[in-house]
């Protein structure tokens, strides 16, 4: 069985259309950085992009929550301590005043 000129000839312009593609595809993935423009192109991969996001946006606000306690403890602790320094003081001056 013979294959037509024609039927050759539109099968290999084909195939070049579809290496065009695949190499344009290409060249806008190591322009913009991105393996996945838009979900369409992996969608199994948008997934993971979108939980991982998600992941992401709760460990910052994770950090940024313990910064905030971290903070706050730390005016505590420097009040203690400011507390603590004037008892000493009063303890000290009202043993003095005893003498």
């Amino acid at each position: 069985m013979r294959i037509a000129d024609s039927t050759a000839y539109t099968s290999f312009l084909s195939n070049i259309q579809k290496q065009q593609e695949q190499m344009l595809v290409a060249q806008e993935q190591v322009s913009s950085g991105k393996k996945v423009e838009k979900p369409s192109d992996d969608p199994e991969a948008a997934a993971d992009i979108i939980r991982i996001t998600g992941q992401q946006a709760l460990d910052d606000q994770f950090t940024k929550n313990l910064n905030t306690a971290s903070g706050r403890l730390t005016a505590a602790d420097n009040a203690l301590n400011s507390v603590q320094q004037m008892i000493d003081q009063i303890r000290t001056l009202g043993l003095q005043g005893l003498d």
